[in-house]
């Protein structure tokens, strides 16, 4: 039986099994059919899920916006379509709404290419733009997107985007003004109609804002770009025979082939474009209408700029930086012309510009010699490739009315009329190339308080010159005015040219129209330059001499020169063309003990810019006349110079580097004066060597010194990498000093209370930067410091004197040596340094202490934190000067410091540096601003704690001292102290408020039942208890209450301090 039942089950399981194989697979597919009914539907459960804002966030998620949909449609079979978008900036403001965006390929197709989208359509956006004058709202957000990313080696999707009836509101948030931009269109074509270009098309209306005149015309524009996606590919190339070989080097030229930018408008308002130009020139207007039909072109081997039309109407420009109070006004300027240029040369056709002030034409051709190697295009070559006529006219009486301010017109003058006119021409062709030009101001008048003034010719220049077989040859060369007389001819083998100049007739012709203030110009100037050919040798000689000089300006330095001459003498050879070789060359500058000499060591015989020339140079005289000799190019505002100088120089310098292979100075008696500095020394030396190479923009300097009695430092290994993707320096320093000369240097002469210092100084320091970070490592060792305060000691009774007190100096702190060391490191785009060592170790105490000081540029933020080992015993002797003779101190320690926040206060108003006092003397002068030691906002605590005091005869039991320093004050926490078996109860303050620190003691109890002992009545009982002054024994006891006290920590004998004194008892 047992068995049957077995076989039974096995054959009912089979059947089971069997039954159940359609259910399976009835499962399986029943499964798959609900898969592929997700898949059919996913895009439709997407759009309308919560997904489809998860997936918007996720794809914006590095933009500082948020964007918003509507709807969406998504289907596999049917383009993509999105509804009622809304973008809003980080502030929450709207950017851009748009009401239908779509995408015309299926979905599945954007699925399988994602290369190629195809086209994208935008119905009817509106942007919100606010320009600022460092950008806009618009730049905010796509500024993600606008980064460089040179890893991507992956090339953008082919996609074309078109925007049908557009909107974009403009505001300008500095003035408010509001424009509109209407009926916008536009098609962005990326690669899909070409697949090697980038094609544009947009065109808009312009409606004037609240601000423009609503009367205005019309306004719209069309704009057409064709431009290759791959630039750099088409950029065109040249091949040159380099010592035989050919070789493909790149053009100069940085435009790319097969591009075309077409721009077109009518009376469009130019005060849209007021933002981007306030981006370069904050306080620019424009004003006006703007017409314009033209095109740039750039083909094969040419580039054309075709300007059809181009008329600026109602003419408005203000720009206070450059005209002050003037405004450009004009009824209309007109630009047209056609500029085309090739490898040959430039070809200008009927180039104009005309206005009611000024007119300007050109037309012809301008050769250029093909860019090569090591060679650069000679006057010659421009000469014979050259076919040109230029001219310009300017009305100078309408320039005048327009711009009297700028011109400096006299008030209440009327220019009435005059011209400069200007023109060059060059001609191929004939006996040779040849050149000749005009420059001329004739008929100026005007009318000043009713009187007519009248210039008839104020200048005349002309020049002509040509080019024979025999080199070039100067036809005429001449200048004629009032004040002027330029003379000049000659051929390559000989020739001269002389002028003169009278400098007070100019300023009394040119006074009489122009208000010249505070500014005058006086002397005679006259020059002559010659050179002759004999032997195939050319000499050159040239002397110019200024008498009776006289340059003074506001905001300039006195320049007067009583006769400064000027010798030039060169020796070498020339062929037809160009300079062949220079022997020798000198150039001499001499104003009585002053003088210039820059002279040629070896000949020259190559002329490209590789080649170095050496020179010799020497330099001597008094430097704050060179400085006014100089200040054109090195002005050095603010600053005061003088002193003898004698420096000398021997260099080799090209176009691209300068090898300074040795140079020394010395300045006698040398006095600098400027912001915070005040130098005054008998003698520097100085000495350099170092090579700058200008084509990297880089300094190597092996060593560098400076020597003076007061500091001496030699620099040694200092590179510096000016320009470039990474500029840097590196280098190390060692230096000596003396403390107390050095700090002369920056001791305020009109201060009275200041300390002095004294002590020798030794140290080095390291300094390497790179990537935007300085790292500096320094040591400075100092011995025999001493720090000294000024007392005054009256003089006995009856002395005669202009003070009331002779002034002594006593020393308050020595240290027989010390010593400096930090680390730290300076993020310069953070204006952050973090410190990560900052020491100061003495005999008696050494602070330690790291951490960030924040906007280091503007108003330095601390955040410090340190450790403060003490010895009070070694501190008493050190501080002996300041203690005096009774103060003794006991204990030891280390404690934790802490400071944060700004560290000083703000400059005060209205100081002024720059002149040179006069030596020992303040007499005028003006008292210097008070100005706090700390910031006010300032935090930080301290403490320190002693084992047993002595001092003035009161024995102190163990103590100690928190500090806390806030509002440019430190207060002490209340102390009560066991003083002479009685009470000490203090709670001082020192008030940081002005330069000289302040110790403050409230009204109230000082001492309490304090006992009498000798030393205390001899010591400070006589002053205030007179009968006890000679006891020889004292026994009792005795309090204190003070009415308040005030002691200067730097002259603390000029205190003051009232109170009360109870004796108890007394015996």
């Amino acid at each position: 039986m047992e068995g049957s039942e077995t076989r039974l089950s096995r054959r009912e399981r089979k059947r089971l099994a069997a039954q159940s194989r359609p259910r399976r697979w009835a499962l399986r597919l029943s499964l798959l059919l609900v898969v592929a009914l997700l898949l059919c539907f996913a895009p439709r459960l997407v759009a309308i899920s919560p997904l489809r804002d998860w997936a918007i966030q996720r794809a914006t998620a590095d933009l500082p916006a948020e964007i918003r949909v509507g709807s969406v449609s998504l289907g596999w079979l049917s383009p993509v379509v999105a509804r009622q978008i809304q973008v809003d900036d980080a502030t929450g403001a709207t950017i851009a709404e748009i009401d239908e965006a779509s995408v015309g390929k299926p979905l599945w197709r954007l699925v399988l290419d994602q290369s190629d989208l195809g086209i994208v359509r935008l119905e009817r956006p509106r942007v919100q733009l606010q320009l600022r004058p460092d950008g806009s709202n618009l730049e905010d957000v796509l500024a993600p997107l606008m980064t460089d990313d040179t890893s991507s080696s992956s090339s953008p999707p082919r996609v074309m985007v078109q925007v049908t009836d557009g909107e974009l509101e403009l505001t300008e948030a500095t003035s408010g003004a509001r424009w509109s931009i209407t009926r916008c269109n536009a098609e962005v074509d990326l690669g899909v109609t070409n697949a090697d270009a980038m094609l544009v098309k947009l065109s808009g209306d312009a409606n004037p804002g609240e601000t423009a005149n609503s009367g205005a015309a019309p306004a719209n524009f069309a704009i057409e770009l064709n431009w290759p996606l791959n630039a750099a590919a088409n950029a065109p190339t040249a091949a040159a025979a380099i010592d035989g070989a050919d070789e493909a080097l790149p053009t100069s030229d940085p435009w790319p082939r097969d591009a075309r930018l077409a721009i077109a408008c009518e009376n469009w308002p130019t005060e849209m474009f007021t933002p981007l130009l306030q981006r370069y020139a904050a306080d620019m207007q424009l004003g006006g209408s703007l017409t314009a039909d033209s095109e740039i072109v750039f083909e094969t081997g040419q580039q054309q700029i075709n300007v059809r039309v181009c008329e600026w109407r109602n003419v408005g420009l203000a720009a206070p930086e450059y005209l002050g109070r003037d405004q450009v006004r004009l009824p209309s300027l007109t630009v047209a012309g056609r500029v085309q240029r090739d490898s040959t040369g430039i070809e200008v056709n009927q180039l104009t510009l005309q206005s009611e002030v000024a007119e300007a034409r050109m037309h012809g051709r301008i050769g250029l010699e093909p860019p090569m190697p090591g060679r650069a295009a000679t006057f010659n070559t421009l000469l014979e490739t050259s076919d040109l006529e230029a001219t310009g006219e300017i009305n100078l009486a309408r320039l005048a009315a327009m711009l009297p301010a700028t011109l400096h017109v006299r008030d209440g003058m009327q220019v009435t009329s005059g011209k400069l006119l200007t023109s060059l021409a060059t001609r191929r062709g004939g006996p040779g190339p040849r050149i000749e030009g005009t420059l001329q101001a004739s008929d100026l008048a005007a009318t000043y308080q009713n009187q007519p003034l009248v210039w008839p010719k104020p200048l005349q220049i002309e020049f002509a010159a040509r080019q024979t077989a025999n080199g070039p040859v100067i036809d005429r060369l001449q200048g004629r005015a009032d004040f002027l007389a330029i003379e000049g001819s000659g051929t390559l083998g000989k020739g001269t040219l002389a002028a003169n100049a009278d400098l007070d007739r100019l300023m009394a012709e040119l006074g009489r129209f122009v208000d010249l203030g505070d500014t005058r110009l006086a002397g005679a100037v006259s020059a002559s330059l010659n050179w002759d050919q004999r032997d195939s040798e050319t000499n050159v000689t040239g002397e110019g001499r200024i008498e009776r000089f006289v340059f003074s300006s506001p905001g300039a330095r006195p320049w007067q020169e009583q006769l400064l001459q000027i010798q030039f003498a060169g020796r070498g050879a020339a062929g037809k063309n160009a300079v062949t070789r220079i022997d020798a060359a000198r150039l001499q500058v001499m104003s009585g003990d002053d003088q210039l000499e820059v002279e040629l060591t070896k000949p020259v015989t190559q002329f490209t810019a590789d080649v170095a020339w050496p020179v010799r140079a020497r330099i001597v005289g008094e430097l704050e006349r060179w400085l006014a000799r100089t200040q054109t190019f090195m002005p050095l505002d603010g600053w005061a110079i003088a002193g003898q100088i004698d420096a000398e120089a021997a260099a080799s310098a090209s176009a691209r580097r300068i090898q300074i292979e040795s140079s020394k100075a010395s300045v006698e008696n040398l006095r600098v004066a400027g912001p915070g500095l005040n130098m005054q020394a008998p003698r520097v030396k100085g000495e350099f060597v170092g090579v700058w190479d200008s084509g990297t923009s880089r300094l190597d300097s092996p060593a560098a010194v400076f020597q003076s009695t007061a500091l001496s430092f030699r620099a040694s290994d200092v590179q510096l990498q000016a320009g470039g993707e990474q500029p840097g320096y590196q280098g190390s320093a060692s230096f000596q000093g003396d403390l107390g000369r050095v700090a002369n240097w920056f001791r305020d002469p009109l201060a009275t209370d200041q300390p002095q210092y004294r002590g020798t100084a030794v140290g080095n320091v390291q300094l390497t930067y790179g990537e935007g970070v300085t790292q500096a490592r320094w040591q400075v060792d100092v011995k025999d410091f001493d720090l000294l305060r000024q007392r005054a000691t009256p003089k006995p009774a009856g002395a005669i004197s202009v003070a009331s007190a002779a002034e002594t100096w006593e020393s308050i702190w020595s240290e027989p040596a010390m010593s400096v060391r930090g680390d730290a490191r300076l993020n310069h785009a953070a204006d952050e340094v973090d410190a990560k060592l900052l020491e100061v170790a003495a005999s008696a105490v050494k602070a330690r202490a790291g951490g960030q000081i924040r906007r280091l540029s503007a108003a330095p933020e601390v955040s410090l934190t340190g450790e403060l080992e003490y010895d009070l015993a070694q501190m008493a002797e050190r501080f002996r000067g300041y203690l005096g003779p009774d103060v003794q101190l006991t204990g030891s320690g280390t404690r934790v410091f802490r400071m944060d926040g700004p560290l000083w206060p703000p400059e005060p108003v209205g100081s002024a540096a720059g002149n040179l006092p006069a030596a020992n003397s303040t007499a005028g002068a003006t008292p210097p601003a008070t100005v706090r030691l700390v910031s006010h906002e300032l935090r930080g605590h301290a403490s320190v704690g002693w084992e047993s005091a002595h001092a003035f005869g009161l024995d102190v039991g163990r103590g100690e001292l928190k500090a806390q320093l806030a509002e440019s004050a430190v207060t002490v926490e209340p102390l009560q102290l066991a003083v002479s078996q009685g009470r000490l109860l203090l709670q001082p303050r020192v008030d940081l408020v002005s330069p000289s620190p302040l110790l403050t003691l409230p009204q109230g109890p000082l001492v309490e039942q304090v006992r009498f002992s000798p030393e205390l009545v001899q010591r400070w009982f006589k002053y205030v208890a007179p009968l006890l002054a000679d006891a020889t024994s004292a026994e009792g006891t005795f309090s204190v209450a003070i009415d308040g006290a005030n002691v200067p920590l730097i002259q603390p004998d000029s205190g003051n301090a009232r109170g009360t004194l109870r004796i108890h008892a007394a015996q």
